[in-house]
């Protein structure tokens, strides 16, 4: 129980100092009115993750003994609710990788073309298997042991080589940028912090920003050819077509859906990302994470004390014979 019990001070103490950095990048997302590049939510994992504390770190102070059992009570309810959340996402991996199995491997000679069009322009040295499937998106991306790209064939005959070109050089600059990889490591955050709801907002919001950053190297790696405005026409187009293919009417995304358009048409019909802005951008990481780091050693020295652990800690016992 002491071991746990300290597992779980360390827990508390990271899940403070980030959600510190995570209400700081929500409110500079807010003032600055821009969409922060992804490497904002990498340093919020970090924060998670990797506590930065001093080795004196506590959390109980010794004279204090008249919520000791409270406290052990909360460990135990904390290390039951990341238990039920593992097991949460260790099943939705585990029937994503059965359904995998279910799908075909794509033989249309026309969108076989475009992929390896795409996978030349894109870079990745190891080509995703594609996959034809019945799914509730036009396409996504399933990383386990191996990447793959998953295309609902129901949309194929609906969409023009440009707009399969646009869809699949998306669909593998997530591979390629590694963001599923990010959002596993994000879900084991979520696992361990639990209880915080920063962590789920922030969850998503790096969901959002990936996309953001995918839209952002998608038109990058396709060139001057593809305009913001061909690139925001096809995903509208794809808005649609799920739209009809989940048998509502066109438009109907519901509200986090239309946010999320939202925000990401207007990110890729915005003018391109200037040198100002990324001085900006670099500032205000430098300034949080400066100010994220301070409150860490600070609360870590001041506030902070060992688990209560009865007869393992001498103080405790004197305190207690007290």
């Amino acid at each position: 129980m002491s071991v746990l019990g300290n597992v779980f001070n360390i827990v508390i103490f990271v899940s403070l100092v980030g959600s510190v950095f995570s209400v700081l990048s929500l409110l500079a997302k807010k003032v600055l009115n821009i969409a922060l590049p992804l490497w904002f939510g990498v340093c919020g994992i970090g924060f998670y993750l990797i506590p930065l504390i001093l080795p004196t770190l506590r959390l109980v102070p010794p004279e204090s003994t008249s919520w000791i059992y409270g406290y052990q009570v909360a460990c135990l309810i904390w290390i039951s609710g990341a238990t039920i959340f593992g097991m949460y996402f260790a099943t939705r991996s585990l029937l994503a990788c059965r359904a995998l199995k279910k799908y075909r491997i794509c033989e249309d000679k026309r969108v076989n073309r475009v992929y390896r069009q795409c996978m030349a322009t894109s870079g990745l040295r190891k080509t995703p298997v594609l996959y034809f499937g019945a799914l509730k998106d036009p396409a996504c991306v399933v990383v386990n042991f191996r990447p793959a790209v998953i295309f609902n064939e129901s949309v194929i005959n609906q969409l023009t080589d440009r707009e399969l070109a646009i869809i699949l050089c998306h669909e593998l600059t997530h591979i390629k940028r590694n963001h599923n990889v990010y959002q596993r490591i994000f879900e084991f955050v979520s696992i361990v912090h639990w209880a915080n709801p920063f962590v789920w907002i922030s969850k998503n919001d790096f969901a959002v920003h990936c996309e953001m950053d995918c839209d952002h190297m998608t038109l990058h790696t396709m060139g001057e050819e593809t305009t913001g405005i061909e690139y925001a026409a096809t995903m509208l187009h794809l808005m649609e077509l799920s739209s009809y293919q989940q048998g509502h009417k066109a438009g109907s995304l519901g509200a986090l859906g239309f946010l999320l358009a939202k925000q990401r048409l207007g990110f890729i019909l915005n003018e391109p990302i200037t040198i100002m802005r990324r001085i900006i951008c670099i500032t205000v990481l430098a300034i949080f994470l400066i100010l994220t780091a301070t409150f860490s050693i600070y609360a870590s020295r001041s506030h902070f004390y060992p688990y209560p652990s009865f007869g393992s800690a001498p103080e405790y016992s004197d305190s207690l014979s007290s």
